[in-house]
């Protein structure tokens, strides 16, 4: 037990640089942002920079992920505070994903002469997102130091409970968000190769937070399955969840299936498969949190 949290309160002090660093490289951002007419006219020197910060930004959230599933893990003081913060961090990386796109357009469309407002928008909400999970980030940092340091941490036996619950929690976030974006590439006005090699891509990146807790709560319930009892509750669960999952799911794919009908060749044939993906994921997520908390 103490050489886990010697190991946490190092790896957490390890994350803190690199969260002094997102917090640099997001300030010089904002600066940039206040005026992006001018910053896109500066040197290409600038904009590479604000494109690597992002870039360093993206791949720290995996860093800081794996702190807040270690805290959820080990931490039952903290529990509330990581679990809020890891949905946060999974908001913000999604973000990140329209924060990325909607930036590479204004780098393009503003020598042209062409309206960013819409683009413009959706960059300072996901600098808000991203800043917000940062804070969150500090002061669960600070918590776990501080507990380390004073030896309070007195650690947790339900660490595959919470990590199950947070598990669930992301998988309802990341499902409601790839059905968003799926409702609005189906209605919008996207060509069939942008479909391909840009949606597509975008709702794998939407999922990508799920499948990493999931990896993570798949990995620490092997290593630890030290009560029976909650072992057998979850995979319970599990079973109900993915009955109710399959039940669920065959009437909503049929009824997608009888609306698209005649308009087969349509967006429907490279949405179907990302639709009832995120569809399962959002009903698998709910029915197993209902299950586990109320039968």
């Amino acid at each position: 037990m103490q050489r886990n949290v010697k190991g946490l309160q190092i790896f957490t002090g390890i994350s803190c640089l690199f969260l002094s660093v997102c917090f640099i490289f997001m300030g010089n951002n904002i600066i940039e942002y206040a005026d992006v007419y001018k910053w896109v006219e500066k040197p290409e020197i600038y904009g590479m920079l604000v494109f690597i910060g992002l870039m360093i930004i993206f791949f720290c959230h995996f860093i800081f992920l794996s702190v807040i599933i270690w805290a959820i893990t080990m931490v039952k003081e903290l529990r509330g505070l990581s679990i809020v913060t890891l949905i946060a961090g999974t908001v913000s990386f999604i973000s990140l994903l329209g924060h990325w796109g909607c930036l590479t357009d204004v780098v393009k469309e503003t020598p042209l002469g062409y309206e960013i407002n819409r683009e413009l928008v959706t960059i300072w909400i996901s600098t808000v997102l991203i800043f917000l999970f940062f804070i969150l980030l500090a002061v669960l940092f600070v918590r776990i130091l501080s507990l380390s340091k004073n030896r309070r941490i007195a650690g947790t036996t339900q660490f595959a409970e919470n990590l199950f619950i947070s598990l669930n929690l992301i998988g309802f976030i990341c499902g409601c968000i790839g059905l968003l974006v799926i409702v609005v590439e189906f209605f919008g006005t996207v060509t069939p190769i942008n479909r391909k090699w840009i949606v597509l891509p975008t709702l794998m990146m939407v999922i990508l937070p799920y499948i990493f807790v999931l990896l993570s709560w798949v990995f620490c319930t092997l290593m630890n399955r030290s009560d029976g009892w909650r072992d057998e509750k979850i995979s319970r669960d599990l079973t109900r969840a993915g009955i109710t999952t399959w039940i669920v799911s065959i009437p909503v794919m049929v009824i997608f299936f009888m609306i698209n009908f005649d308009n087969i060749l349509g967006p429907v044939c490279i949405l179907w498969l990302p639709f009832y993906i995120f569809t399962s994921l959002v009903v698998f997520s709910v029915s197993s949190l209902y299950y586990y908390k109320l039968v």
